[in-house]
């Protein structure tokens, strides 16, 4: 019975529930651990108590979303991103400024990314987009440009709020093209470009001079994040020996100290609530968590949640190669994607081997809009594997009710239709007789009625 009750409210795939509520518990640990600083400027309970405000917030969102039929954010993901849109031109005008970055719109005393809200649509979107792909050249040629042309558009606007989240967008919905079946033809030529966009991006920013770069950032817009950018990129390229490199800075302070994190932790750790490191990041509670969950638990607990993303892209797989329709298909690979790419990335940075960007740990860091939209991510592939559940189980259920020897049967016997043929008799007169005959040659139609089924259905 209690398998039942949890069974109808948490729908889907379980293994995808267990990896959400882990997350989520790892989140409220380390996040009340890494708000020291939050702590002391505010109040003992005040960071960790909007935390879990947000995360219970998410919840709800999760089992909201799970039960909405997959098939229904096909016409809403459009309207989701016409909004977002106007949110990412509003936000270049009027925006809140955080960190160095335009990234916020303060809506009914909390502030919201719109970005987020545009990577979802943009998944949706393209996953809907590849599943109306044909056999024809052509038909690929179309989609794949107008996928393209749109996360193009997209990510320009959101490249004044954030690079690195406009990098991630472009890079998921690529790959999703390439699982989704496009041309290899196509995608290669792409590749090669985007190779070498980035090969010459990557060469202008290194060796651009910094005045240069700081008289074009004065030009405002989409350039004032470019004096950043040259500074990130530069202390993951470029490598020189030079004792100056190890001195913590300004500049420096986040990752040296991330690093520092890191490199301290051995194979356990200091245990939960002991880091030092942590009243020496600003940002310790969001982008530099994993750093923090490395020093707390080790090199085991930092396995342990990449393991745990790692899982989470691994069900999408298996969930998607069950799929029926190529939309369900890559609308769970492309929500994975995006979940697992913003982590990986994350981690990378924490551990000094990616350029810093100011990407969250999805589920895990502080910050309100990246939770709830990750949540909906996390809705959205439960409810595609709800629906192959519920299909796999009506197929057994036919099965069984068509095969079961202890069903009842039921015969469907063809009308008749009696006939008066006459027969002589000895005696010289004719004798009527009646007969009857089938008015079709077809066998009898037999349906197997369960009889526990049918008791069921009428209680439901």
């Amino acid at each position: 019975m209690k398998g039942d009750f949890f069974g109808k409210i948490f729908r889907g795939d379980k293994g995808i529930w267990f990896i959400f509520m882990f997350l989520c518990f790892i989140s409220v640990i380390e996040v009340f651990s890494a708000t020291s600083q939050l702590a002391y400027r505010q109040s003992f309970w005040t960071p960790i108590s909007s935390h879990c405000i947000h995360l219970i917030m998410g919840a709800i969102i999760v089992l909201v979303v799970h039960r909405i039929p997959y098939k229904w954010w096909k016409v809403v993901s459009w309207l989701m991103l016409a909004l977002s849109m106007v949110l990412l031109a509003y936000l270049a005008l009027f925006g809140s400024a955080i960190n160095g970055g335009a990234r916020w719109i303060p809506i009914f005393g909390f502030t919201f990314q719109p970005s987020e809200l545009a990577k979802l649509s943009m998944v949706i979107i393209t996953a809907f987009l590849l599943s109306r792909l044909q056999e024809d050249f052509a038909s690929h040629r179309k989609i794949f440009w107008f996928i393209m042309i749109l996360a193009g558009f997209v990510a320009l606007l959101i490249i004044g709020e954030n690079i690195s989240t406009a990098v991630i967008l472009l890079l998921v919905v690529f790959v999703m093209t390439i699982i989704g079946g496009v041309s290899k033809r196509i995608v290669g030529r792409i590749a090669l470009v985007a190779l070498l966009l980035l090969g010459v991006s990557l060469t202008f920013f290194i060796l651009t001079p910094e005045h240069t770069m700081r008289s074009l950032a004065e030009k405002g817009g989409v350039l004032n994040r470019f004096p950043t950018a040259q500074q990130r990129i530069k202390r993951a390229v470029v490598t020189i020996d030079d004792p100056q490199n190890y001195r913590i800075t300004d500049e420096n302070r986040q990752i040296s100290h991330a690093l520092i994190a890191v490199s301290s932790s051995g194979i356990v750790g200091c245990g939960p609530g002991n880091s030092i490191q942590r009243d020496f990041l600003s940002q310790a509670y969001s982008d530099f968590i994993y750093s923090i969950i490395i020093e707390e638990t080790g090199l085991i607990g930092g396995i342990f949640v990449l393991m745990l993303y790692v899982s989470l892209l691994i069900r999408a797989g298996k969930i998607a190669r069950k799929c029926k329709t190529r939309f369900s298909a890559m609308l769970v690979m492309g929500c994975a994607l995006m979940l697992v790419t913003q982590a990986m990335i994350n981690m990378l940075i924490a551990v000094g081997l990616f350029p810093v960007t100011g990407q969250t740990l999805p589920l895990i860091s502080r910050g309100g809009s990246s939770i709830l939209i990750s949540c909906m991510y996390i809705g959205i592939m439960l409810n595609v594997s709800y629906s192959i559940e519920r299909a796999e189980n009506e197929a057994v259920s036919e099965a069984i009710n068509y095969s079961n020897p202890s069903a009842s049967i039921t015969y469907q016997i063809p009308q008749a239709e009696e006939t008066h043929d006459a027969e002589e008799t000895s005696n010289g007169y004719y004798q009527s007789y009646a007969s009857t005959t089938h008015t079709s040659d077809k066998r009898p139609n037999i349906y197997f009625v369960n009889e526990g089924a049918e008791e069921e259905a009428e209680n439901s």
